[in-house]
């Protein structure tokens, strides 16, 4: 896998989102997440995990994403289990949030200074946990103020486009770098 990244000039920025139960988990995912080249690894990890990547990391830097179920949805929850370590930060899936009835922008606000890498989309609908990714622009998610506000926070990491039920997804995918090129 590493060769054909190589031979296409593209570079793995992340693995998981990982769901480890164990040290032995945690250490294999690491190993896995470097002989990749990556530069984080994102889990819906709790505090007790945590402190287990943290003995593994070695360079990585770990990333607690959020899907749309508690209590990894809050952002105060996940605000609160990054803020003692420098090489913690999120994965802010604001589809989560949407899902789960929070706001993107709120969001990122409570998260400020600790997001290292976003899983943007946005959302048919606000607070249904159904709800499917729209191409930016086309759903209920203030994706300018969004980044309006990551602008802000002067944010400087990865932006991961995330779409899931369209079936081109190339013209999909396309059409969302439009709009943040113009956004």
């Amino acid at each position: 896998v590493r060769d054909m990244f190589a031979k296409h000039g593209l570079k793995v920025i992340s693995t998981g989102v990982h769901y480890p139960k164990n040290e032995e988990q945690v250490e294999a995912i690491c190993k896995f997440s470097k002989a990749l080249g990556a530069e984080y690894v994102s889990a819906e990890s709790p505090d007790e995990i945590v402190k287990l990547w943290l003995k593994h990391l070695d360079g990585l830097k770990l990333t607690i994403h959020n899907h749309h179920k508690l209590p990894f949805a809050d952002p105060n929850y996940v605000a609160k289990l990054i803020a003692p370590y420098p090489n913690v930060g999120a994965c802010a899936d604001n589809g989560g949030w949407t899902r789960a009835g929070f706001d993107s922008v709120a969001g990122l606000k409570i998260l400020k200074g600790k997001i290292f890498t976003i899983h943007l989309k946005d959302q048919e609908k606000l607070g249904n946990t159904n709800s499917n990714a729209k191409i930016y622009g086309t759903g209920c998610i203030d994706l300018k103020g969004m980044l309006a506000e990551l602008d802000a926070q002067k944010f400087d990491g990865y932006i991961i486009i995330e779409h899931g039920n369209y079936d081109d997804k190339f013209q999909v995918v396309k059409r969302d770098m439009e709009f943040l090129k113009n956004n």
